[in-house]
């Protein structure tokens, strides 16, 4: 895997070093002390080129002076999710556009999910394109991959999550629903939502109400609703 950007770049340099297989910066470029610095520490091999080696390594992306070569993104069990001392797991069900999953990682990361559950087929994986959208935020969460999204939910709610489903026709607002518990919050595709398992599945379905009749794409209705539960929590703090 190929990955560019200075934020994306720096992330894996500090957070997943192990993944890191050759450095490359663009000769005599500014402003990448900080990711030199990195990757010196990881002790990988450092190669510096010119702006038309770096192009033909990245042709679909802005690489911003750096690349990095690595291995594939490190996926998890469920059980290997951590938990905070109210956690919140956000599962993605059916999102096919990686670019969603990445702008979905970066809410979960600044609204503080402690990870995400991503199903193994017909769903958007780890791409390099998530990752540069997701501007760092996927070195810094843990992702876990399951065959089957329903036994992900049983298992979480035998361990004392409330399985929340969002999604455009549900019974509640999420101000309404008491978020100061552990949480599963599960976000449907771009066009279809939850699937129907995923929602009988669901111990409520929460709607996203709004003044127009427009539809939100998956990443941004999943910032609203992490930004509620946060409201919630910190009230209670």
């Amino acid at each position: 895997m190929v990955l560019t950007g200075r934020h994306t770049c720096e992330a894996v340099l500090r957070y997943q070093p192990r993944r890191v297989l050759h450095i490359w910066l663009l000769e005599g470029a500014k402003g990448l002390d900080v990711h030199l610095k990195l990757a010196q520490g990881v002790r990988r091999p450092i190669s510096f080129v010119d702006r038309a080696e770096l192009d033909a390594m990245a042709p679909d992306m802005s690489h911003q002076g750096i690349v990095l070569t690595v291995e594939e993104f490190p996926l998890h069990d469920m059980e290997a999710l951590p938990r905070s001392d109210v956690p919140l797991w956000v599962g993605l069900d059916g999102i096919q556009d990686p670019r969603n999953l990445g702008a979905a990682a970066r809410a979960c990361y600044a609204f503080g999910a402690d990870g995400i559950c991503i199903p193994k087929n017909r769903a958007a994986q780890v791409t390099p394109l998530a990752e540069k959208i997701a501007v760092g935020c996927l070195a810094r969460l843990p992702v876990a991959q399951v065959t089957n999204l329903r036994r992900a939910m049983d298992y979480a709610r035998k361990e004392g999550f409330w399985i929340v489903g969002a999604e455009a026709n549900g019974e509640a607002d999420p101000w309404d629903v008491d978020m100061n518990q552990p949480l599963f919050l599960m976000v449907g595709g771009e066009d279809s939502g939850l699937r129907r398992l995923t929602r009988e599945n669901c111990d409520q379905i929460v709607r996203l109400p709004t003044p127009r009749a427009v539809s939100l794409n998956a990443a941004d209705a999943l910032a609203v609703f992490l930004y509620e539960m946060n409201r919630q929590r910190q009230k209670t703090q």
